[in-house]
């Protein structure tokens, strides 16, 4: 089955800055491509096609859960976070922060949701799914990504396994492999501060 557009761990009060994924084995498997969406370029688009929608998903609490293996975690999150100090004019608008979209991870909406917000909600998915919007790829083995969880949103078309003999393949295992991990901010401007200091770059 298709695993649609979202970002991860929108369930934590800060969620992950950076994801690095890492394909470990992809053999005998048939679809399975993956898909990138900048959704901070979304997210301007629908601030110069819909005003009232940009407002609403930047004013309306969205909330994310997990319920699983032990854990039950719980946040809410505005689906476009903009700097409280940034302002906009009539030709740019104001400065984001963050995204936040992951239907696949959202809580029920409560009663006092605006009712326009829902039309706002799907105005943005709409813009996500936009073809000029999209990287769409294949990962192979040894291949990694790496981008911002906080800006872009990433998606796994459904895939199947084909049934042939793979002997490096032990019992059970699976025909696809990805792992992944997160990084934060800090941890990345600090290497490359040390890099650019022992490479003498300014």
């Amino acid at each position: 089955m298709d695993l649609d557009l979202h970002m991860d761990l929108l369930y934590f009060e800060t969620p992950p800055r950076y994801q690095l994924i890492h394909c470990m084995r992809n053999r005998n498997v048939t679809g399975g491509q993956s898909l990138l969406v900048d959704g901070l370029q979304a997210a301007h688009t629908l601030w110069k096609e819909d005003r009232q929608a940009f407002d609403l998903l930047a004013s309306t609490d969205v909330g994310f859960h997990y319920d699983n293996d032990g854990h039950r975690l719980a946040w809410k999150h505005k689906t476009i976070v903009v700097d409280p100090f940034s302002t906009s004019s009539p030709f740019s608008p104001p400065k984001i922060t963050a995204l936040n979209y992951g239907p696949p991870f959202q809580s029920p909406f409560p009663a006092s949701t605006p009712p326009e917000f829902y039309a706002a909600f799907q105005k943005f998915a709409e813009i996500l799914r936009r073809p000029e919007a999209r990287l769409e790829f294949l990962l192979m083995e040894g291949d990694l990504i790496v981008f911002d969880n906080r800006r872009v949103l990433h998606a796994r078309k459904a895939f199947t396994e084909q049934v042939e003999a793979d002997e490096t393949k032990q019992d059970g295992e699976s025909n696809r492999w990805l792992k992944g991990c997160y990084v934060e901010p800090d941890t990345v401007h600090d290497k490359i501060r040390v890099l650019r200091m022992e490479l003498g770059v300014a």
